[in-house]
């Protein structure tokens, strides 16, 4: 018994070193990656602009955000190695599309933008915009992969619609849910309106790692940033064209969690912000790394709550973020395909 309880001991001693040479991984990981981001242009939220114009995006020497609105609604649809699943959520953005193009009034334009993907996104894309030339679809190729959340504010940079919208790539969110979210805009007055999959949790529709890591996740965000939305990280959501301006003028990260930098920067300038239940289904082919995303994701977080609540990152007037893009503009037209 004696040696029994020796060896139980050891491995009990073996746990608690490695999960203390961990815990020290983990904090030395959050450190380097914080002093990465201070060093990164702390005093501009642009930073360097690397997209190219070409055609449509070249009618003057600004970025369309900057200027007046031209359409009703902008969808921007952010894309990396999407080739299997893009064509499903085109075509449900085109019968989307088609429902509302009854009223004359509508005007629209779909910017996807294509985040350095490798496989045959592009071509997809350009194949499906061929067989549909009446649609008003437009490819943003980036020359190198930002991330998501640089993807997405690229395509806001570009856009020309009085409301923004963003979605994700793989139909996950219902884009018919766009009617609703649209509507808090227009008739209620508010400046954001935001999808939300809570209610699948409470109705217990989400499940597996996924919906942990979502609980989790909600529990870290609620405590450090924001109490008041149950899901920031749904991928559909509206601004007009004034908050679009000033919350990406502003967002510095590119990674996942850009969602809550957006969020958090805009109850801090004080827009009004509504989340709505939609339509949301589990798809296949998730890029979710289980082990290394929710680990960057926690670095993102602390970024996020040090920096701003330090005022490291200042946060920027949207006269100053106009003004900043104006002069952030690069004209080679060699990396981006007009589709239309």
């Amino acid at each position: 018994c004696h040696y029994c309880h020796r060896d139980t001991m050891i491995t009990v001693t073996q746990v608690y070193i490695v999960l203390s040479v961990l815990l020290l991984a983990c904090i030395v990981y959050i450190t380097l990656n914080i002093i990465r981001f201070i060093t990164i242009d702390s005093r501009s939220p642009v930073g360097q602009i690397i997209l190219q114009d070409h055609q449509k995006f070249s009618t003057s020497n600004n970025f369309s955000i900057v200027e007046k609105e031209s359409v009703h609604l902008s969808i921007i649809i952010p894309a990396y190695n999407e080739e299997k699943r893009v064509q499903v959520m085109l075509l449900a953005t085109f019968h989307y599309i088609q429902k509302r193009s009854c009223d004359p009034r509508f005007t629209y334009e779909i910017i996807l933008v294509d985040d350095g993907s490798v496989d045959n996104t592009v071509q997809v894309v350009l194949q499906f915009a061929a067989q549909h030339p009446q649609l008003q679809l437009f490819v943003l190729q980036l020359p190198q992969n930002l991330g998501k959340g640089g993807a997405v504010q690229q395509g806001v940079f570009h856009a020309s619609g009085k409301y923004i919208l963003y979605v994700d790539a793989d139909n996950a969110s219902d884009i018919n849910s766009v009617d609703v979210l649209e509507n808090y805009l227009i008739q209620h007055h508010y400046d954001i309106c935001i999808g939300s999959r809570h209610h699948l949790l409470k109705k217990n529709m989400r499940t597996g790692i996924r919906a942990l890591l979502t609980k989790a996740l909600h529990t870290v965000i609620s405590t450090l940033l924001l109490d008041t939305i149950s899901d920031t990280q749904c991928g559909l959501k509206i601004f007009t064209r004034q908050s679009a301006l000033h919350c990406f003028g502003n967002q510095r990260l590119h990674g996942w969690i850009f969602d809550l930098e957006l969020l958090y920067l805009a109850t801090v300038l004080r827009y009004r912000i509504k989340e709505t239940d939609i339509l949301w289904a589990d798809v296949k082919g998730t890029k979710v790394n289980i082990l290394l995303t929710p680990l960057s994701i926690l670095r993102d977080i602390f970024i996020i709550f040090l920096l701003y609540r330090t005022k490291f990152w200042q946060i920027f007037s949207i006269d100053d973020i106009r003004q900043r893009l104006y002069f952030n503009i690069v004209t080679s037209p060699t990396a981006i395909t007009l589709a239309s």
